[in-house]
């Protein structure tokens, strides 16, 4: 019986390398590893570069909330469409900001769309702005460098003075990588009627 155990460890030591089926099976593993990490690699960098697209438009979305809210706050304006009968000429007149009064859907004026586009542009002359209807805002085109921006009434009061105030909100869409869309939304208080 010894003799034949000394055969059997004589020929494991004189056999070198791996045979061909473990071989192949060693690389099949592999290649299954190899193929598995480079597909969450590939995930991981997408999720990375689309959070880092967000993040940017997200800023933009802020920046250009920010100019549209500095024109609602500081152009004299009268609500649109609640009381705007009973204002007087004067008043009626007065009113810079909102466009074809009376009317529900807070569309700004040409000159105030036209400024908010050029201070658009200043910042980044790669988009333009324009101003849609809240209805309309998911029917635009995603595939423009494009401010899109919209202006609701949020809500009114008298205050402690006895003024009309009306908050209007504005809500800022920028598009980014394929049918991404961020946006930011302000309120601005200010009295409903010119003073």
């Amino acid at each position: 019986m010894k003799k034949k155990n000394l055969k059997f460890k004589k020929y494991l030591k004189s056999k070198k390398g791996f045979s061909l089926l473990e071989l192949v099976c060693a690389i099949m593993i592999m290649a299954i590893a190899v193929s598995a990490t480079a597909t969450g690699l590939n995930i991981s960098n997408q999720s990375i570069t689309k959070n880092s697209l967000m993040d940017k438009a997200s800023a933009k979305a802020q920046m250009y909330c920010d100019v549209i809210m500095t024109y609602v706050e500081k152009t004299p304006s009268n609500d649109p469409y609640d009381g705007w009968d009973s204002l007087t000429e004067a008043q009626k007149n007065a009113n810079k900001l909102f466009a074809d009064t009376p009317n529900q859907t807070y569309t700004f004026t040409s000159d105030i769309q036209s400024n908010i586009d050029t201070d658009v542009k200043a910042l980044d002359n790669t988009f333009s702005a324009k101003q849609y209807a809240s209805a309309d805002i998911d029917n635009r085109d995603f595939n423009k460098n494009e401010v899109a921006y919209t202006i609701q009434k949020e809500g009114s009061y008298i205050n402690s003075d006895g003024i009309s105030m009306v908050s209007y909100k504005v809500t800022v869409y920028i598009d980014y990588g394929t049918n991404g869309t961020t946006s930011c939304t302000g309120i601005i208080t200010k009295s409903k009627y010119v003073q």
